[in-house]
């Protein structure tokens, strides 16, 4: 390739090309430089409207090779991904500010972009027109660049530290990686600029006598840590000229005034202050670090990019992110010993959320939920259990290593949360304590990307833990953290970042290159995904939810004993909390005694000093989430305004209530056009936002008339534990409802509904929708479950209610009366619940794998064999048979309370699945009757299966068209 034709594959014109190569005596990477530098504008851009015409400029980020420079159109604006599907040139489409989704978005400080978000709509402006289109950008997004990876140059350094001399060795950061990431409009074009101001520009005093030269080793080494950096920096950023004695900042070089400045504290109080004085902390985090790093903009933008590179390959290095590979299938076990599925996903919230960082693709693809599975496997259908004695399997949990394990993820948190707190420290903050510096007012325009790019990738990560009680443990990293949110959002030039999707980098794909073998290049391709705020959301969720496990079972008595928790009754909790402190006050005045069954101090058993401090420390947990969350939003609405708030709320993932907004039946949610796809994308949304709520199930009018009971099958027991609780128990709620709230697996192909009482917690409601491929296929099947006093030492207790009136065994392990079997439930023998370790998510999950599976008949210990026979086949065609007569026809003619708008949905928005699934049994079916008692033997008689299916039909019919069911339709 002749070096024109490699400056045109770059972006420049044919005619600048060949003066630049001219001027440059044939040396491409000079000339390419001086092409982007602006200094042939001039040059007529010879045959370019021909070239364009018979080859569209590829569209690039970066040049091929070394060289550091941007692609950019006329306007010299960044030229994003390759060229379009339909084949039309990008470039058109990015000479227009409004015409590609996303582009613009507001940098806050810098001139260009003031509150200016552009409109994200493919058609260019309309009269509808977002003024937040560029923060608020569809998640379904996708951008393809072009990304440069070098091999590092090497440095070796003497560094001053107050301890002594240093010798430093490493790797320089590469222009490659500090361009890396999906661009927004502007950002690679201010990032080239900022690389290229700090590598190839000499730094030249103005009396003309003396200059200093730039090299990447001065600004971009990665060193052993970022302390070292700093000392590095502070030994060279400040320069004097020998001949005329000026001082010079070696960043922006402009020269630097020795004398006392006035800055502006958060008070606007001014107080006088040198421009050079104090010295770094230690540690490289404090407020007496050298003022000469904070001289301008230009600096902290490099420090900040500097350091959050090094909090980037940190952060991959430890947890081991770069190039992440899920665990096989075979791998996995399930919570009860049995193998996982082959269809089961692989820690989805891990795969995806690795994605997340610079260099490492994402493995699953799926759009269902995958962020909720703590247990590494979203279950959509069933396993065959291959020993059939519930479930129990033949392995023992392998605890060892345990402790080992938990010490070395606090060394790993601590290192991370070290650096992230040292870091900080250059992040533009006008709260600084001691005054705001010149560089957070005027804040380099490279500060928004390095925070979009490099921080909201570490933060979106660990913001996916699905367990409050995990980040808990590691409060100290997840406190630093939240101190990341709370100063980004409170920085006008920043805060959007808390509103803009995540771009995650999809795939990578190399590109053949013969430009230079130090370097090669790479077609990425980034996705939307849920940003800062929208991930915080989900922690409001657990946390609120973990405080309502606490509050729904005690309450902080004011002017008491310190720390003094009363664990309430049942008519305490139905109060409002003057009316309780009133009920509290009247009773001691009395002198009232309180009975083990009405007020007993959390405490006051065995463990109660432990798990009382266990208790508050969740608890200052859940509130600092809490604080965390409102003091984002008090800052976006000072910066941005409450519409913009308004807006980003109105995205947020919620949990519903029954004093709340419910989601209600709506037949107009899937139209006779939809595809399948389509119906997937619907059904998942939907499901995500109805998979846990809170709601009353008390028996309606039943505390008037002095005996409080639920619709319930253990409300004699939930009644009788009225008033009488444990902090242990507490705290286990309390995990468990923060875990559920987000976690439960929920998909078109089955899902898991839970309702919880909005006043007594330890009482749910489970609907679980079985499992595709199965003889459970689409049907609707409730548990009752109570949280005993003795949870979760001890499990759950569950019963089924999907039994036809108690009429029906659906399944080996599905009893008639109700029953469940399953080793975790202490049902079955084998290895069941550890106490403390089991959860109820765990319990869910198996009864929809293991119990609703795709051959029910393997789960009768005597049967493990029968794998694949007729007797096998004809125990699952009478499954079939009870589950269209129960669980689909009786659900759907009186759907269960809490249920019937789930239910009804479920079934509409599944309405053509379903309708072939039911021809398809039709055909499978024996034509024997139907045998309620399920024990292995067909029955003959009438079978009615023709009929309930013609039933579902017209009743499938009448949901699509919108009309309402009853119990004699």
């Amino acid at each position: 390739m002749s070096g024109i034709e490699q400056l045109v594959d770059m972006g420049a014109s044919r005619g600048k090309a060949r003066v630049a190569l001219e001027r440059c005596k044939g040396d491409v990477m000079q000339a390419a430089e001086l092409v982007f530098s602006g200094e042939l504008d001039s040059i007529p851009d010879e045959d370019e409207e021909e070239e364009e015409v018979a080859r569209p400029r590829a569209g690039r980020r970066s040049g091929g090779g070394n060289l550091p420079t941007p692609d950019a159109d006329d306007d010299g604006e960044i030229v994003l991904g390759g060229s379009s599907e339909d084949g039309e040139d990008e470039d058109d489409d990015m000479d227009d500010d409004d015409d590609d989704e996303g582009e613009d978005y507001d940098y806050g400080g810098d001139e260009d972009d003031v509150d200016d978000f552009g409109d994200t709509t493919a058609a260019g402006p309309t009269a509808g027109h977002d003024p937040y289109g560029g923060v608020f950008f569809s998640k379904d997004r996708r951008e393809e660049v072009i990304e440069v990876e070098e091999t590092p140059e090497k440095f070796n350094l003497v560094v001053a530290l107050a301890e002594g001399s240093k010798e430093e060795e490493g790797e320089v950061c590469t222009f490659g990686e500090w361009m890396s990431g999906c661009p927004e409009k502007g950002e690679q074009e201010r990032l080239f600029g900022s690389w290229t101001e700090h590598t190839d520009n000499a730094l030249r005093c103005p009396c003309g006598e003396t200059s200093w030269a730039r090299k990447k080793s001065d600004f971009f080494p990665i060193m052993s840590s970022f302390p070292t950096y700093l000392a590095h920096l502070r030994t060279l950023v400040r320069k004097s000229c020998p001949k005329c004695s000026r001082k010079l900042c070696f960043s922006c070089g402009e020269e630097i005034n020795d004398a006392p400045t006035r800055e502006v504290d958060a008070e606007g109080r001014g107080k006088a202050r040198s421009s050079l004085g104090g010295h770094a902390a230690p540690n490289g985090s404090g407020d007496d670090i050298n003022e000469a790093l904070f001289h301008c903009p230009s600096l902290q933008g490099v420090v900040l990019g500097v350091g959050l590179i090094m909090v980037s390959r940190l952060f991959a290095q430890l947890y081991h992110l770069q190039g992440y590979q899920p665990r096989s299938s075979s791998a996995l076990t399930s919570t009860n010993g049995a193998p996982a599925s082959k269809k089961r996903k692989v820690a989805p919230n891990v795969t995806k959320a690795a994605s997340l960082l610079a260099g490492t693709t994402a493995v699953d693809d799926d759009d269902d939920d995958d962020e909720g599975d703590p247990y590494g496997a979203t279950l959509a259908r069933g396993t065959k259990a291959k020993a059939g004695t519930g479930y129990e399997g033949n392995a023992i949990e392998d605890r060892s290593g345990q402790k080992a394990a938990l010490v070395a993820q606090s060394q790993r948190d601590s290192r991370l949360g070290t650096l992230l707190s040292q870091v900080r420290v250059f992040l533009p903050n006008l709260r600084r304590k001691g005054g705001g510096k010149t560089s957070d007012y005027l804040v380099h325009p490279t500060t928004l990307a390095h925070v979009r790019r490099r921080f909201n990738g570490v933060s979106s990560l660990l913001l996916r833990n699905d367990s409050i009680t995990d980040m808990c443990d590691r409060e100290k990293l997840y406190f630093e953290l939240f101190e990341w949110l709370e100063t980004i959002s409170n920085h006008e030039a920043l805060c959007s970042a808390m509103a803009m999707p995540t771009m995650v980098r999809l795939s990578s794909v190399p590109r053949p290159s013969s430009s230079s073998l130090k370097s090669s290049e790479r077609s990425v391709t980034y996705e939307g995904s849920a940003g800062p705020r929208e991930l915080m959301e989900n922690l409001v969720i657990q946390a609120s939810a973990a405080k309502k496990g606490f509050e729904s079972t005690s309450f902080q008595k004011r002017g008491g004993k310190k720390d003094e928790e009363i664990l309430m009754t049942e008519e305490m909790k139905r109060m409002g909390e003057k009316e309780r402190e009133e009920f509290l006050r009247d009773s001691s005045g009395k002198g009232k005694e309180r009975a083990s069954d009405e007020l007993l101090i959390a405490g006051e058993d065995d463990e109660g000093g432990s798990r009382a401090v266990e208790n508050g420390k969740l608890i200052d947990f859940c509130t600092r989430i809490l604080d965390t969350a409102a003091a984002i939003d008090r800052a976006l609405t000072e910066q941005k305004g409450s519409d913009f708030v308004n807006r980003l709320h109105a995205s947020l993932p919620k949990i519903m209530s029954s004093a709340g907004d419910h989601t209600t039946f709506d037949a107009s949610l899937v139209k006779a056009t939809d595809t399948e796809e389509e119906i997937r994308r619907i059904y998942q949304e939907w499901a995500e936002k109805v998979r846990f709520e809170y709601c009353d199930l008390q028996v309606p009018g039943s505390e008037d008339l002095g005996a409080v009971a639920y619709v319930h099958a253990f409300s004699k027991d939930i009644v009788a534990l009225s008033g009488s609780n444990l902090p242990k128990r507490s705290l286990a709620i309390a995990k468990e409802l923060a875990v559920l709230t987000t976690n439960l697996p929920v998909g078109f192909d089955g899902s898991i509904f839970l309702r919880v009482d909005e006043s007594r917690v330890d009482v749910i409601k489970a609907l679980i929708i079985g499992p595709a491929e199965t003889p459970y296929a689409n049907g609707c099947f409730l548990f009752d479950i109570h949280l005993p006093m003795a949870y979760n030492t001890s499990p759950p207790n569950v019963k089924t209610m999907t039994t036809a009136g108690g009429t029906q065994r659906l399944n080996p392990n599905l009893y008639a009366e109700g029953k469940v079997c399953l080793s975790l439930l202490g049902t079955w023998s084998g290895p069941g619940w550890v106490s403390g370790t089991s959860t109820l998510l765990q319990v869910l999950i198996s009864i929809q794998a293991m119990i609703l599976n795709e051959e029910p008949f393997l789960n009768e210990p005597g049967w493990a064999t029968g794998g694949g026979t007729t007797q096998s086949q004809r125990y699952s065609q009478n499954v079939r048979r009870m589950v269209v007569n129960d669980a689909m026809l009786n659900n759907l003619r009186t759907p269960p309370h809490p249920f019937e708008n789930v239910i009804r949905t479920h079934f509409r928005l599944k309405s053509r699945v379903i309708s072939a699934q039911l021809d398809k049994w039709l055909e499978l079916d024996d034509g024997f009757g139907t045998n309620g008692a399920n024990g292995g033997q067909s029955t003959p008689g009438p079978n009615q299966l023709k009929e309930h299916v013609a039933s579902m039909k017209k009743l499938l019919t009448k949901l699509e068209n919108g009309e309402d069911i009853g119990p004699s339709d």
